[in-house]
């Protein structure tokens, strides 16, 4: 049984995603909130770096979501809450205890290691905003080229010969067919690029 301190915030969140609507909605009956004040912040906090949160669990084809294994929780909310107390919240840390947490604690490192790579700390005045940073999409014109002689064009471009570099990573989506993915750090004049010009690859953002 979960002794976790954040129950509450896990299951209004739950209810959030659940029912696809509003944390106003949900929190509010006939203009009372129905959770405490602490509780409504810190959901609200979790559903502001909820997309930060997924673009770590998803990086490297999902790997971190998979070993969480995120979906074998009933209360995903709760996964989110616990996820952003240890990544974003004040602390930094999660308090209580139970199975969630325990999963989680096992990839802490990896988590932050994670996190380092897919945001960047912005300072205005006194308060840090986390701003994403989201992967280089490019998509293959399987017409005029191949996946693999695409590769090999990037990595030449780069100066590169193998992935000993993990900022030159070229991995395949494992979504979407014929789309790679590389760190948004890559170092090419993408607009000026051969293989772009020619319609071999096209640019884009990964639809979400």
């Amino acid at each position: 049984m979960s002794t976790s301190p954040y129950n509450q915030a896990g299951k209004l969140l739950q209810q959030i995603l659940s029912d696809r609507k509003s944390i106003k909605t949900v929190a509010f009956s006939k203009s009372k909130l129905v959770c405490s004040k602490s509780t409504y912040a810190q959901v609200c906090s979790t559903i502001q770096h909820k997309s930060v949160i997924d673009s770590i669990l998803d990086y490297n084809g999902k790997h971190l979501r998979k070993a969480i294994q995120m979906g074998s929780f009933r209360n995903e909310g709760l996964v989110y809450v616990l996820l952003y107390e240890l990544l974003f919240g004040k602390y930094h840390s999660i308090r209580g205890g139970g199975k969630i947490k325990r999963c989680i604690m096992k990839f802490e490192k990896e988590l932050n290691e994670t996190k380092a790579k897919v945001v960047m700390h912005h300072q205005q005045g006194n308060e840090t905003k986390v701003i994403p940073v989201f992967p280089r999409y490019v998509r293959v014109n399987k017409l005029k080229t191949t996946s693999e002689d695409v590769v090999i064009e990037l990595r030449k471009a780069l100066g590169v010969s193998d992935d000993e570099d993990r900022s030159h990573v070229i991995y395949q989506d494992a979504h979407i067919p014929d789309l790679l993915v590389m760190s948004p750090k890559t170092k090419i004049q993408w607009h000026d690029s051969d293989i772009v010009k020619t319609g071999k690859v096209i640019l884009q953002d990964k639809s979400r």
